[in-house]
């Protein structure tokens, strides 16, 4: 299923800010018009501009763990919370209600030792 399909819960549904990247000489992150600080740029891989994911959540008041066994992200706020595993094009969304499952067009990756997701991702409007 197209991730159109899918009404967006979870914590990306705190996350349905305005994240901006521009792709100009620097990359830079606006959550909510201001611009957030990274100790890693975001970055263009097959035309796609990937994003350190924990610090645009933790600039937002979401908690993040990483899961090293599982190579696994959870990202989660109230009883709002979104998983994401390395490498893999699913995404598994649970808003306390009911819990999704849905494919982005591009993996979660490490980069630099931080997790990096599509930035479409993060910038998604669509709401519950």
């Amino acid at each position: 299923m197209k991730l159109k399909n899918f009404s967006f819960v979870f914590i990306l549904a705190g996350l349905l800010f305005t994240c901006q990247v521009f792709a100009s000489r620097d990359i830079k992150i606006l959550v909510r018009g201001d611009e957030v600080k990274s100790d890693v740029m975001p970055v263009i891989e097959n035309n796609r501009t990937l994003v350190p994911i924990r610090v645009i959540s933790e600039s937002l008041g979401y908690v993040v763990f990483w899961d090293n066994d599982k190579r696994e992200v959870k990202i989660s706020k109230d009883d709002k919370i979104l998983l994401l595993k390395i490498d893999s094009k699913l995404i598994s969304l649970d808003d306390g209600k009911k819990k999704n499952e849905v494919s982005i067009d591009s993996p979660a990756k490490i980069i630099k030792d931080r997790t990096f997701v599509p930035q479409l991702l993060v910038a998604q409007k669509s709401y519950p």
